[in-house]
């Protein structure tokens, strides 16, 4: 079976409730469940969702060699 959670909390919340799933011994090894998009791209997406976040409500941002800057604040 593949499921696909639209929101980032509901993938957060199976990925970190997978972890008491490996302890039932009925489901060891019968189910795994891994995330859909490597470690990089689920960064890259953070990232832009924090710049948007911050355009939206009208803070500077600036970007410099992939660090975002938010009101002068590195993020």
């Amino acid at each position: 079976m593949l499921v696909k959670l639209q929101s980032v909390r509901d993938r957060l919340t199976v990925l970190s409730g997978s972890r008491k799933l490996a302890d039932v011994p009925e489901f060891r090894r019968l189910v795994y469940i891994y995330p859909d998009e490597p470690l990089e791209v689920r960064r890259r997406k953070m990232f832009d969702r924090m710049k948007a976040r911050a355009v939206a409500e009208g803070k500077q941002v600036s970007v410099r060699d992939d660090v975002l800057c938010v009101n002068c604040i590195v993020m």
